[in-house]
């Protein structure tokens, strides 16, 4: 028994092919159960699932350790001048997405975007939507161009443009120019940067902020932190570092994860002047600046972090209200009506939440414990359906199947759009479907990312080394931040976008893990 149980282990290269088996084996299985109803055809496909996972585990591993590191090192393009690479990687991602304002213009605003805008215009701020987002993308732009309505996708674009040519640069630096302009197709092949890029949103500053963020992490890791030693890089990583972590709610979860990942590359005294440094700004501008705006707190807040109960409560409400007890259904129809959770309630409590009948100060009233308390009621009466609503709102984070895309495959016009779609938005629509079609799990599935980072740590890396915990501290941001946020989701619609900053930053992450020993290039960048 003991010699099969080795065998077994040394099949999937040790501990850590097992648990990739399992997580494979566990994604498809959730798939199994969010598709179907019948609890045969859910064994069946789980059964399926192990033996897949079985056969491919073992592949995936032998296929990553022919990623050499030779293969980050050398290539044809390599008679290309640096100067003219850094060209490119500048101007042209500006030129692309100055291409899609104007077929585009001023840009696609959602109601949240409108909100924003007018806090900006009347200097009234809420904190419901990240006041230094409404600071940064509405009120700069505009202050400086005299209120040009265009003039908030303009800077978008700019800083996004600048973002990517910077994490490009510093790519070629410590990898080579073949490298770099890969990762270069990477960004703008993907439909989604296109589209995302016009829309007023915070998560494509977010994704302009965190790929900074982990550039800078990136040089501190190759250049062995000597990348941070120059004085006039700490002083732009702590504002950028703090800037990321207050432009979203929960962006926390990424940020301070990723400051620790750096702690073995700079000087001890340099990393605690850093990190009470950014405290010490995120203290300013949450207190004193906000305190000198009279920014206000939004109420209702307590639904922004109960999305997995009410969807879990959902889903047993719409489709298997007869299992419900009085005092469930009681809840549930003070918020909406029975017949707008059955004829409504679709992939998530959003599709309850905005309807102009639905009542979410119930879900205040009632308050987080008791919500909790009633999601485990739904759990206990209908288990399929209660674990169908866990599946659907947090799929998004591990999918890599081909269940319903999330998020935005087109181009619509918002609020404040123009004119009619011309033949370059028709082109890009059937662009985005075509891809959508032959590539969704490189440009659309969130889980493929997490599970290509997982094939290619566990295939390098043993976790009772030293060296596999230092890699795993760059990486572990993402999953910490995307996992999080999955169970704050009242949708899995949205999450695409939310999450974009994963593809916009895997690149990084990937060649950090390949790559092995200190850049040969550490001048600083």
């Amino acid at each position: 028994m003991k010699r099969q149980m080795k065998n077994v282990i040394d099949y999937y290269e040790g501990i850590n092919g097992i648990l990739l088996f399992l997580y494979i084996s566990l994604v498809l299985s959730a798939y199994a159960i969010a598709v179907n109803d019948s609890v045969v055809a859910i064994l069946r496909q789980i059964v399926f699932s192990l033996i897949f996972s079985a056969v491919a585990v073992p592949l995936a591993f032998r296929a990553v350790k022919k990623l050499t590191e030779n293969r980050l090192e050398s290539g044809q393009i390599e008679q290309i001048s640096d100067i003219t690479l850094k060209i490119v990687f500048y101007l042209i991602p500006f030129l692309f997405f100055l291409f899609r304002f104007i077929n585009c213009y001023p840009g696609i605003f959602s109601y949240d975007s409108s909100v924003q805008y007018t806090q900006a215009i009347d200097n009234e701020y809420n904190d419901w939507h990240p006041v230094i987002h409404t600071l940064i993308a509405y009120k700069l732009p505009l202050t400086l161009t005299g209120g040009w309505f265009g003039s908030i996708i303009l800077e978008q674009i700019i800083l996004l443009a600048l973002s990517m040519g910077y994490s490009l640069s510093s790519i070629m630096k410590h990898t080579n120019k073949t490298t770099a302009f890969v990762v270069f197709l990477f960004y703008l092949l993907n439909p989604k940067l296109g589209n995302i890029s016009v829309y007023a949103w915070k998560d494509v500053t977010f994704t302009t902020f965190t790929l900074l963020t982990v550039t800078y992490c990136f040089n501190v890791f190759f250049s062995k932190g000597e990348w941070l030693k120059k004085p006039f890089n700490t002083a732009v990583f702590i504002p950028v570092f703090v800037i990321t972590t207050l432009i979203r709610h929960n962006a926390v979860l990424f940020t301070f994860p990723l400051m620790f990942a750096i702690v073995f590359y700079v000087e001890k005294k340099r990393f605690v002047f850093i990190f009470l440094s950014s405290l010490l700004l995120i203290g300013v501008v949450k207190y004193p600046l906000y305190s000198a705006l009279g920014v206000t707190t939004p109420g209702n807040r307590q639904i922004e972090t109960l999305g997995l109960p009410m969807s879990v409560i959902g889903e047993v409400v719409a489709h298997d209200p007869a299992s419900l007890d009085d005092y469930t259904k009681e809840f549930a129809y003070k918020i909406a009506a029975p017949e707008v959770w059955e004829k409504t309630y679709v992939n998530g409590f959003n599709s309850v939440k905005y309807k102009e009948t639905s009542n979410n100060d119930v879900i205040e009233e009632y308050g987080r414990a008791e919500v909790f308390r009633i999601m485990f009621r739904c759990v206990k009466a209908s288990p399929l359906y209660a674990m169908k609503g866990f599946i659907t709102v947090t799929c998004p984070a591990y999918s890599i199947t081909g269940n319903e895309l999330p998020g935005i495959l087109d181009s619509d016009y918002g609020e404040y759009g123009e004119g009619n779609l011309n033949s370059f938005e028709m082109i890009n629509r059937q662009y985005s479907r075509v891809c959508a079609v032959v590539v969704p799990f490189l440009f659309f599935f969130l889980g493929c990312i997490h599970l290509a980072i997982l094939t290619v740590f566990f295939a390098k890396y043993r976790l009772n080394t030293l060296e596999g915990w230092k890699r795993a501290l760059f990486v572990l941001p993402l999953f910490i931040n995307n996992f999080g946020t999955m169970f704050l989701m009242t949708s899995n619609y949205d999450y695409i976008r939310i999450s974009f900053y994963s593809f916009m930053t895997a690149p990084l992450l990937f060649i950090l893990l390949l790559k092995n020993g200190k850049s040969k290039n550490v001048e600083q960048i």
